[in-house]
């Protein structure tokens, strides 16, 4: 749980993480549909109608799809606060978790389909970057890109 008193988030180790993946998989699943859902209102603003009437129509309801994806994804985010996360990115679910690499702050980060925890990124580096934890390698993403995998030993 996040300190209440300096409203900072909780240091975690790769197991108090891991001991999260249960909860973590159910809003991860969540988060995907919600992109999927996301996607599909995007796609339906581009389509246009004939008539003005069958356009305020549409508008209205894309309107409030929209209302309905934020206030579900911030009720997402604030489950995965209780948990002690912090979300990062909806395109991807991406969730992480604040911990210490070699006595410098860092970011665990966990994605639908990791089973456990095995990447993690420095605490003001790129949002995207993933490096690998030790003893663990990331999947290839697309583009080949590789993520970098890390060496030395993590709390």
């Amino acid at each position: 749980m996040p300190d209440s008193t300096t409203n900072a988030p909780p240091i975690f180790t790769v197991q108090e993480v891991n001991d999260r993946i249960p909860l973590l998989e159910k809003i991860g699943a969540d988060l995907v549909r919600l992109n999927d859902r996301k996607k599909d209102l995007i796609q339906m603003q581009g389509t246009r109608r004939d008539d003005s009437s069958g356009e305020i129509a549409s508008q209205l309801t894309l309107r409030e799809g929209f209302r309905k994806l934020k206030e579900e994804l911030d009720s997402l985010q604030e489950e995965i606060l209780e948990v002690g996360g912090h979300f990062r990115d909806l395109s991807t679910a991406t969730i992480e978790f604040l911990c210490e690499v070699n006595d410098c702050m860092a970011w665990l980060s966990w994605r639908p389909g990791d089973q456990i925890i095995r990447a993690w990124r420095p605490l003001h580096g790129d949002k995207s970057e993933r490096l690998a934890l030790p003893g663990h390698t990331l999947p290839s993403p697309a583009g080949g890109n590789r993520d970098r995998e890390f060496s030395e030993e993590i709390d």
